[in-house]
């Protein structure tokens, strides 16, 4: 548990770098899944959950 919080900036670190270099390659998928793979194990996962559930909730009431 201890190393998921270097892992996890490391892994975000390299996914902005990649987004601000205007190249998409094959890295940056495996980075982004390994980011998200690394959050899904963590306690954000549940909080992250909620959050892009309460997004779509109000974008599905803005819409309609």
């Amino acid at each position: 548990m201890v190393m998921d919080v270097p892992i996890l900036l490391l892994l975000g670190g390299l996914l902005v770098f990649f987004v601000r270099s205007d190249e998409l390659r094959i890295t940056h998928t495996l980075v982004a899944v390994l980011l998200g793979a690394q959050i899904s194990s963590t306690v954000l996962a549940t909080e992250l959950n909620a959050a892009i559930a309460a997004a779509n909730h109000l974008i599905g009431t803005v819409l309609t």
